[in-house]
Order: structure tokens, then sequence, then C-alpha cells
């Protein structure tokens, strides 16, 4: 059973960053905002963003998500220092524009960077999302953002 911890505890160290389990930050591409995640276990989190996507039609909406993801530390080699780890998950989204609003499904995948001793993380991210009310919909969201560990 002892083992059992060890590993888990090993593997809880792969995504989880010096300073705390609360990370908040920002993101800048479509959509730009505000980013936080909220480490709930040894390889998975909770990742929320909100904030205006502008490149969408040309129209500027109000976009928020919330994904739950999965971290594969095993997939990336590792680097000399810090770590840098693969991420996926499924999400729902809401999108607001001066005409209405939505709801859809998306599907996030990512790299994200732990610096070795310190409270910050950077992170690339791709979303595929499917509008689902009012109409079915594709669309894509992609990122670049920082966030701090509290």
């Amino acid at each position: 059973m002892r083992w059992m911890f060890l590993l888990l505890a090993a593997l809880g160290s792969a995504a989880a960053a010096p300073g705390g389990n609360f990370g908040l930050g920002f993101i800048l591409g479509a959509p730009t905002g505000l980013s936080a995640k909220i480490q709930t276990g040894p390889l998975n989190s909770v990742n929320l963003l909100a904030g205006w996507h502008t490149f969408y039609r040309g129209v500027s909406v109000f976009y928020a998500d919330g994904d739950y993801v999965w971290y594969n530390p095993k997939a990336i080699p590792p680097v000399s220092e810090g770590k840098l780890i693969l991420y996926y998950g499924p999400g729902a989204n809401f999108a607001a524009a001066s005409g209405g609003g939505g709801f859809g499904v998306r599907f996030v995948a990512g790299l994200e960077y732990l610096f070795a001793n310190d409270p910050f993380d950077v992170f690339f991210e791709l979303g595929p999302v499917m509008s689902l009310v009012p109409q079915v919909e594709p669309a894509f969201t992609a990122g670049l953002g920082a966030r701090y560990f509290f």
C-alpha cells in the first residue's frame, strides 16, 4: 500500500505548481481575458476562462469556458528545469453578444510549463467548440497565457 501512496505523490507533483492549488492569470488570443486553474487531484484540474473573443465574424463576443482536464506528464520528454506537461479534456462554453447568447461543448488540448521554483505557469491551448444553442455551429479557440499560483 505504501508504494501506491508514493506513486500518487510523485504523479501529483507532475501538474502542481509551487505556491498552491489555485492559479489566476490571463490568456491572450481568441478569447483574450482571465484564466484560472483549480487543481482537483494529482493529475487533473478545472480550468476556467472568461474574456472577449473579437475575431468571431467581426463581432465582439463575451466568452466563458469551464474545462475538466487531465495531465499526461509522460507524453513529453522531461525538460532540464521545471515541467512541460500535455493536458486535454472536455468542457462547456457560453458566448454572449448583443444579438443574444448560446451554449456549447468544447474539447481543449494544450501544453503547460510549470517553473521549477516559482509559483507561475505558462500555457498554450487549442479548443475546438461545437455551439449547440441557439444553433449547431463549429467554432475554435486558441490562446497563450500565464498564471500565478496561491
